[in-house]
């Protein structure tokens, strides 16, 4: 099975990001532009694959704008 490509960050925007092991056979992506972690996976691919399915939050408009 070939590895898929992690997506850059939906907070920051960064592509600087790296698979952690957080178990012998689980991992997460973390982003190293803000340190935000994504949900976890039972393999590589699942952890990446769950990390480019997350959404870029929405920008908030203040009340008023």
């Amino acid at each position: 099975m070939q590895d898929i490509e992690a997506c850059h960050c939906p907070f920051c925007g960064s592509t600087q990001n790296h698979l952690a092991e957080i178990e012998p056979s689980h991992g997460i992506v973390e982003c190293e532009g803000c340190g935000a972690i994504g949900p976890a996976g039972a393999t590589r691919t699942a952890a990446v694959a769950a990390w480019n399915r997350r959404v870029r939050a929405r920008p908030y408009q203040l009340v008023g704008e």
